[in-house]
């Protein structure tokens, strides 16, 4: 229940603090920290017992509580209170610049938030009265939809059961996740240096064509291996979930939030993040449900068709909507 709140504030708070010249990379660092939670999981998880592991990453939020209280509000949620004066402070604090030039800004943002008000409408049906709204809202549940049935939330719950009980190149089931793991962090790593330079669509039908080609390859093999105890070459399905992992890492994983930020306009950006949230649960439930009731090479290709799904709405129906954009 806590992690669907994050979900849904983080993407909204990060929009709302970061220049649009590094939103990109900032909200693909959220995904990188993501992943480092799974990298020390996968590496401590199965030589400590449930008590140990849950202690250890329960301090990790008790920390972070406390160091929220040294962190301010968004400037924007601030200005929105009619609070200039700690908006300015806020401003300064991010982006470090003088108090003055942080005032300035603000009041700027305060005239621009005030003419908003005179301009369409706030909350739930607004987003369904304009041509507009509906395209961004569109765009971003396709992705949230699409990042959680590619199959991400299985793969990384189930990899050490989901592959062949084998030796595969010196590395049991356990090992495998670590090396998933440790893959997908330079993998975001590299995606910070491009998404900026390069842009959301290309990486976007990159991730998904490379999703969907890793998920068929490892529907195919689990389908020709229907059996745990007789199977060859299990190099495969780890070969396929490795390039997954790394496809879904270079678009679908660290983009959608920051889409999200950029497509909406303020004023509904928190009605807005709260439904993909929504979205987002339930799709993953719906995968993992799917998981566990029929045999994996059924799922993989469910998870294949989803994002080859996204992969032609990307290519076809986003670049003609992608100009609808509003930036902080």
């Amino acid at each position: 229940m806590w992690s669907g709140f994050t979900l849904a504030v983080v993407p909204l708070y990060l929009a709302e603090i970061a220049d649009p010249k590094i939103r990109g990379a900032l909200s693909t660092l959220a995904q990188f920290m993501v992943n480092l939670g799974d990298v020390l999981a996968y590496g401590i998880g199965p030589y400590v017992s449930y008590y140990t592991l849950a202690l250890s990453f329960g301090s990790f939020p008790v920390f972070l509580f406390v160091l929220l209280f040294i962190v301010p509000e968004s400037p924007y949620w601030l200005v929105s209170k009619r609070t200039e004066e700690k908006a300015a402070k806020s401003l300064a604090w991010f982006q470090a610049k003088p108090y003055d030039e942080a005032l300035g800004q603000v009041r700027e943002l305060r005239i621009q938030l005030e003419n908003d008000e005179h301009v369409g409408e706030k909350g739930f049906k607004a987003l369904f009265k304009s041509k507009g709204n509906m395209k961004a809202l569109m765009i971003v549940l396709v992705l949230m939809s699409s990042q959680r049935l590619s199959g991400i939330s299985c793969v990384m719950a189930y990899s050490s059961v989901t592959l062949p009980d084998a030796n595969i190149w010196g590395l049991r089931p356990n090992g495998c996740v670590i090396v998933y793991g440790v893959s997908w962090l330079i993998a975001v790593v590299v995606v910070m240096f491009l998404v900026d330079r390069f842009g959301r669509i290309p990486l976007l039908m990159i991730s998904c064509a490379g999703c969907a080609a890793s998920m068929s390859t490892a529907c195919v093999w689990y389908a020709i291996n229907p059996t745990p105890m007789h199977f060859e070459h299990p190099w495969i399905p780890f070969l396929a979930f490795f390039f997954y992992g790394l496809s879904f890492m270079l678009g679908l994983g660290p983009l959608p939030t920051t889409v999200q930020g950029e497509m909406l306009p303020p004023k509904l950006k928190a009605v807005a993040s709260g439904i993909s949230a929504m979205v987002a649960a339930g799709s993953s439930a719906l995968m993992v449900g799917i998981y566990l009731r029929e045999e994996s090479d059924k799922t993989d290709f469910r998870s294949a068709a989803a994002v080859g799904s996204s992969f032609e709405y990307e290519a076809i129906l986003y670049p003609k909507d992608i100009e609808y954009q509003v930036h902080l």
